[in-house]
Parts: structure tokens; C-alpha cells; sequence
């Protein structure tokens, strides 16, 4: 809120420059209106394209971007740049693009009268093309737009690309690096036999000359560099194969420095970021990953023995650093996985011998899945054909391909067509049991295609109970996975249940797989199937058959991710008890013996509310002595529970206790105190 009134404040122009990341944007920049004096209003519907301008360049300092096209929204007159934002957050680059350079073009050719488009609309255009270019990946068209934009050659170390190195072009500085890490992240193992590649020599000669200039005549060039692209810097060192190998020692040592140097600029940023939002926050951390896997890879290359081991060890480590769909950022995750693609390359010149077709491959698959999720499908499927051309029998690749699939874009009608082959080699025994699982997801969402979900489910699930007790599991995110097998069984038996019409035979069938599963996937602790227990236990209680399969799978589930339904399994017991159901309430009852046993308060609090409707006195008592709480401990117990009651509503306990006959000399006081003279109300 305190940036927000600054950059509406009277001095907003000189705010809008301090947050400015990088200056003015080419064509549209010339038309930005100057502030007329009107900002600093509280009411939004007075305030003008200067003032939205000010916050939507607050915010792209933030890094708050879906705040920044809600912003630009307020300041667009033409239909077509809505629907250019609308397809550029839903992930259609290709639509956006083509929509923003048809607007550009109508500005330039004077199609558009004056005033119909905003001077800011105008300067959006410039940069969503710009976005969308980084969006869609196309470096090369992003390198010539930038060089464009700033009349530059294609080589910035040239004498006539001074602009592009000025502090007011870091934003375009900055893209240029990107499209070069880009370029040569998607050139490497195009050429197994190469390790180095054109952009990355590029990059590398950049870093090179301006880093070891003896002259002095690009020290600001080294300070651009040194102080704001560290890690690019750092990356560059590591792109020329020939330079590594005959300088090895002095790289590695200035190489180390940058990332020492990346290192303090974080800890100054991180020092300064209590008023920065979490997508400032996380992006920094994002950039520290990076600094922290140059670092590894430097630290790798520089020992003297390049063990096959430790060559996997670093393989490993980095493969297991995975985005995170619900807190990370496609985007930053793109850029560091894009380091990694040109680093990999290194390690085979380190050492030849080491496979690294199936990193590389997993790294192609995890660039898919991020573009998949972000709605950008062309991209995504551009990274699964170069999966393809590294491990194209793999199970991982079946399983993008179909998640592709599943969206059922344009962009993925050749794998529309392409059979799901459940024949695969099984070397990942997981990777099958979740792609099994995945061709019943997408079968059960065709009609009649119930019969052949059934189908696979039960192959995944066969192969899931397999993992279970192996040493497969034994990892938490191993855990999780063969858990959401189980899991996503059960969510497709809930479905079938809830069809209307559905046969008897076929509805006993699935209650008793749901119970069955759900509780499983409760055992491996899913965190979706605990939160699904109320269901669980009205499953059981709709069909009885399925109470077997609930007796049994509640022996082994652990309490603790179920404690939280105690008092709802207390509920279910005493209506079982209301309408003589000695069945259900036979199946409860075990599991209520394992909570006494194991969590006695927790049971004698939840059996107070029901009590008189569950057990009679005898029978009461009796289930708490088995549970280990003789009388003492039940007076106890009760004692506690009437204190717990006089907290609830203080204000009526108080005014009963003034109502009892010993608490006149207190009655006085309270009037006194709820009085309106006193001055403390």
C-alpha cells in the first residue's frame, strides 16, 4: 500500500522511473503521456491512463504480473488487445502475437484514428510481443526484435551496440543473455558428438571479452555483468569447451567469484524484501537455484577425479529438483532448466562415458510439462518430439503424451491418434502403474469406456500393491505417488457410484474398491484421501458389503491422519446405534479400540457428546477400561472437561453465576463494570 500511494503521489513520473526495469519500450514509449497532475486519487474510476500506467509499472517491478494485465485491461480501448491479454493468460502465445502485431500494424500504416487507441495501449503491444516471443521460446525472433527495437548489430560486443549495455537497458540486457542460454540449451545433443554449441560459443565470447578485458575500456560492460548477471555470467565461462580445458583452473576460479559475487547480491536483495509479495520472493530463490547448480557443475569440473559416481550423484541431485505445479513458476523454472540443458553437454566433455541421454530426456519432459501447464501446447509439444528423439520408448514419454492428450488441442492431433500401448517395456515398475492409471483417467471420460478404465485401474492398482511393500516406497515422494495410484482408483469407483441407474452388481463392485483403495491410499499417507474419510465411512454405510473391506483396511491405516474424523465416526456409531444397525456399528467398533489404546483423551472427549446414545452405563464403562482409563482417570477427565465448558460463551456463565444466591456481592460490581458511565466501555 505504501508503494501504491508513492506511484499515485504528485511525484509519480520520478516513481514510474525508479521502478522502470527497462526503460522505455521502442515505438510505444514516445507516446506516454506526462503526468497531468490527477494521480493520488482514492477513487479508481477518476484515476488516469498515467495513473494506471504508475501501478502497472509498479507491479511489473514486483513481478506481479496477473495484476499487471488486470491493470492494463483499465487503459485499452480496442477490443483486440482484451482478447490478446485473455489468449496470452490462458497460454495462447500464437493468438496473442498475432493479435498485437495486427494492432501494431493498423498504429503504423495510421489505420487507427487519433484516440482510439490508448498512447499506453499502444506501448502494451510492443510488450506483449516481446512476452509472447519468450512465451512461444522463439530466440531467435526475440534476439532480432531486441536488436530492432535498439538499432543494434547481431553481435552486442561491437562498438555500435553501446545501447543495449547502458543501465537503463538491463531489462533488454538481460532478454538478450536469455535468448543465447535458450538457444544453446535447445542446440545441445542436436549433435551428440559436439559438446559446445554456436550460441553458447556466442555467450561465452561475450562473457570472455568483457570479463578479462586488460584495456579498461569495458569496465561498465564488467560491471553490468559482474553486478546484475551473475549467473549468466558464470554460465558463460562454462560454454566454450576449448577455453575450459586449456584454462581450466583460472575459469573455475573467476567462475567460483561470480557465483561468491551472485551470492551477496542476493543477501542485499533478501534483506530489502519484507515489502516484496511471494512471487518476488520465490522468483529471487529461483535465480539462487541457478547460482547453486553453476556451482555444483564448477565444483564438479574442477576435481581431479571424475568418477563415474560422482557424475551421477550430480545427475541425481539435479533431476530430483522438480517444479512444484502448485508454488512455482513456469516461467523461472523454464530459464533454469534451460541452464541445465547447456551445462549437460559439459559434463560429456568432462566425461565421455557417462549416459546422459535419460537426463537429458527427463529434462525435455519437464520443459513440457511446465509449457503443458502454463496452456502453451505448441511448446510443449515441440519438447516432447526432442524427448522422443533421445528415449523414444520410454515410459515417462507415454505418460506426457498423454497428459498432452488429454487437452485435446489442435496442437496435439498426432497424438490424438497414436494408440495407447499398455505393451511398454517395463523397466520403471511406477512409470507403468502411473501410466495405466492415466489411460483409465482418459478412458473414463469416454462413453461406455468404464468397462476398459476398469481395466487398467486394476493393472495400475496390481502394480501399485507390488511397490507398496518394496524398497521403491520407501522415499516420501515415492510414497505419494504409488499412494495417488490408489487414489485415483478410488476417485474413478466414486464417480461410477454416483452415476444414476447404476447396476447392483456393478455398484457392490465399486463401493467395495473404493473403501478398499481410499483406505489404502490413507495408509500412504495421500493427503486428498484422509481429507476423503467422511465419504469413506458413508460408502460403508450405504453398502454393507463393502464393511468387510472397511474392517480391514482400517488394521493398518495410521490414526494420527485420520484423528481429525473421530468425533464424525462417534456421529456415524450413535446414529448406527439409533436405527439398531449392529452391522455398521461392528465395523466402527475396531477402530474405535485402536483409537482408545492409542489416543484415550481424545476418545473419552469425543464419547461425552454421544454417550447416552451409543453405550449403556455397563458397556461404557467396560470400553474405557479396555482403553486403559479406570475410574480416577474418567473423574479426571470429566473434571477437565466441565473447565473446558466454563471457557465456552464467558459472558452467560458469568451472568448465571451472578443469577446463584451466593454471588450477591458480586452483582453489584458486574452492573458497575457493564455499566455506560464506566470509562473503559
Amino acid at each position: 500500500r505504501v508503494l501504491e500511494r508513492q506511484a499515485l503521489s504528485d511525484n509519480s513520473s520520478g516513481i514510474a522511473s525508479a521502478v522502470n526495469v527497462g526503460g522505455g519500450r521502442g515505438r510505444g514509449s514516445k507516446k506516454r503521456p506526462a503526468d497531468d497532475g490527477t494521480c493520488g486519487k482514492k477513487d479508481c474510476s477518476s484515476f488516469s491512463e498515467s495513473d494506471w500506467y504508475n501501478l502497472s509499472r509498479l507491479y511489473s517491478c514486483l513481478e506481479e504480473h496477473d495484476i499487471v494485465r488486470g491493470l492494463y485491461e483499465k487503459f485499452s480501448k480496442q477490443q483486440d488487445t482484451l482478447d490478446a491479454l485473455h489468449s496470452e493468460l490462458l497460454g495462447d502465445f500464437r493468438k496473442a502475437i498475432m493479435l498485437y502485431e495486427g494492432l501494431r500494424k493498423s498504429f503504423d500504416d495510421e489505420s487507427l484514428a487519433e484516440g482510439e487507441a490508448s498512447p499506453l495501449e499502444v506501448d502494451l503491444w510492443d510488450k506483449g510481443i516481446r512476452d509472447c516471443l519468450e512465451g512461444l521460446q522463439l530466440w531467435d525472433d526475440l534476439r532480432g526484435w531486441i536488436q530492432g527495437e535498439l538499432e543494434i548489430s547481431s553481435d552486442i560486443r561491437h562498438a555500435n551496440c553501446m545501447e543495449i549495455w547502458q543501465p537503463n537497458r538491463r531489462r533488454e540486457l538481460g532478454l538478450y543473455l536469455r535468448c543465447l542460454i535458450g538457444n544453446a540449451g535447445k542446440e545441445s545433443f542436436r549433435d551428440k558428438e559436439k559438446v559446445d554449441t554456436e550460441t553458447g560459443i556466442e555467450l561465452a565470447n561475450i562473457v570472455f571479452d568483457n570479463l578479462f578485458d586488460v584495456t579498461g575500456k569495458l569496465e561498465f560492460k564488467k560491471q553490468a555483468l559482474e553486478m546484475d548477471f551473475t549467473s549468466e555470467a558464470a554460465l558463460g565461462l562454462m560454454l566454450d569447451y576449448k577455453q575450459l580445458q586449456a584454462n581450466r583452473f583460472d575459469i573455475v576460479k573467476a567462475g567460483l567469484d561470480l557465483v561468491n559475487r551472485g551470492y551477496g547480491h542476493f543477501l542485499q536483495k533478501w534483506a530489502c524484501s519484507e515489502t516484496l509479495g511471494p512471487v518476488v520472493k520465490q522468483s529471487m530463490l529461483r535465480d539462487i537455484q541457478k547460482l547453486v547448480e553453476i556451482e555444483e557443475f564448477l565444483k564438479f569440473s574442477s576435481s581431479s577425479q571424475h568418477s563415474q559416481d560422482s557424475c551421477k550423484e550430480l545427475l541425481v541431485t539435479w533431476e530430483n529438483r522438480l517444479p512444484r505445479k502448485q508454488y512455482d513458476d513456469s516461467n523461472q523454472w523454464s530459464q533454469l532448466l534451460s541452464c541445465r540443458l547447456a551445462l549437460l553437454p559439459q559434463i560429456k566433455g568432462v566425461k565421455a562415458e557417462v549416459p546422459l541421454d535419460q537426463a537429458v530426456s527427463n529434462t525435455y519432459l519437464t520443459l513440457s510439462a511446465l509449457a503443458r501447464r502454463r496452456g502453451n501446447y505448441s511448446v510443449a509439444l515441440d519438447w516432447i518430439s526432442r524427448a522422443e528423439m533421445m528415449d523414444g520408448g520410454s515410459l515417462k514419454l507415454q505418460i506426457s503424451k498423454l497428459k498432452l492428450q488429454r487437452m485435446a488441442t489442435p496442437a496435439c492431433e498426432s497424438l490424438l491418434a497414436s494408440p495407447m500401448d499398455v505393451s511398454a517395456p517395463s523397466e520403471s515398475r511406477l512409470d507403468l502403474a502411473k501410466l495405466l492409471a492415466l489411460q483409465g483417467s482418459i478412458l473414463s471420460t469416454n462413453q461406455d469406456g468404464s468397462n476398459e478404465a476398469y481395466e487398467r485401474y486394476t493393472q495400475a492398482v496390481a502394480i501399485a500393491q507390488e511397490l507398496a511393500g518394496g524398497s521403491v516406497c520407501q522415499g516420501q515422494m515415492n510414497l505419494g505417488k504409488v499412494g495417488g495410484i490408489f487414489m485415483k482408483y478410488a476417485d474413478f469407483c466414486n464417480h461410477q457410484l454416483q452415476k444414476p441407474g447404476q447396476d447392483a452388481v456393478k455398484a457392490s463392485n465399486y463401493s467395495k474398491a473404493f473403501v478398499e483403495n481410499m483406505l489404502r491410499a490413507v495408509e500412504l499417507r495421500t493427503r486428498k484421501a484422509q481429507s476423503h474419510f467422511p465419504r469413506i465411512l458413508e460408502i460403508a454405510n450405504r453398502f454393507p458389503e463393502s464393511q468387510s473391506c472397511f474392517m480391514k483396511g482400517c488394521r493398518d491405516i495410521p490414526l494420527p491422519a485420520i484423528l481429525q474424523w473421530l468425533p464424525q465416526i462417534f456421529s456415524e456409531l450413535s446414529c448406527a446405534s439409533k436405527r439398531g444397525d449392529k452391522e455398521y456399528k461392528n465395523a466402527l467398533m475396531p477402530l474405535l479400540a485402536r483409537f482408545a489404546l492409542d489416543f484415550p483423551q481424545a476418545v473419552f472427549l469425543s464419547l461425552r457428546v454421544v454417550r447416552n446414545e451409543v453405550f449403556n452405563g455397563k458397556e461404557e464403562t467396560s470400553f474405557l477400561e479396555n482403553a486403559g482409563i479406570n475410574t480416577a482417570a474418567r473423574n479426571g477427565l470429566e473434571n477437565f472437561c466441565r473447565s473446558l465448558q466454563l471457557l465456552q460463551d464467558p459472558e452467560e456463565q458469568l451472568k448465571d453465576f451472578l443469577k446463584s444466591p451466593n454471588a450477591a456481592d458480586y452483582k453489584a460490581l458486574y452492573e458497575d463494570c457493564l455499566s455506560e458511565n464506566n470509562p473503559a466501555l
